[in-house]
């Protein structure tokens, strides 16, 4: 639902408030629908135009700093990449399971003597150490 106090204020059309609550929907229903089948860059692209959409929607030029669902897609695609999944130190025994708390961009995680490193969303992970997924 949109902010009325605002739309009232920036004299959003009727017409271009169904429009902003129409697309906050498609975006909440494609980001939870969404799934590593479709390539991230892809579903990337479409969340950003229909952020550009919005912010013409609300009469303000479009900044991806105040972008709240790119973020949220990262988030989706850290999840379904990195969710739920276990590993071990090789030198320590200590065992990680990598759940929603520990998973978002750029979460460091310590497993023993190693680490993982989650990087960003459809970029950059590293592995450091002798850890190994189980």
């Amino acid at each position: 639902m949109h902010n009325k106090q605002l739309a009232d204020q920036r004299g959003v059309s009727e017409k271009d408030r169904e429009y902003i609550d129409q697309l906050h929907d498609l975006l909440y229903k494609l980001i939870n629908s969404y799934t590593l089948d479709v390539p991230y860059e892809e579903a990337e692209a479409l969340v950003k135009s229909a952020n550009k959409t919005l912010s013409d929607l609300w009469g303000f030029d479009y900044n991806p700093r105040y972008d709240q669902w790119t973020p949220r897609l990262a988030q989706k695609w850290m999840n379904l990449t990195w969710g739920g999944k276990r590993y071990r130190c090789k030198d320590t025994g200590a065992e990680v399971l990598l759940t929603c708390d520990k998973v978002y961009e750029k979460s460091f995680v310590q497993v023993g003597n190693g680490f993982i490193d989650l990087g960003v969303a459809n970029g950059y992970s590293r592995f450091g150490g002798n850890i190994e997924e189980i």
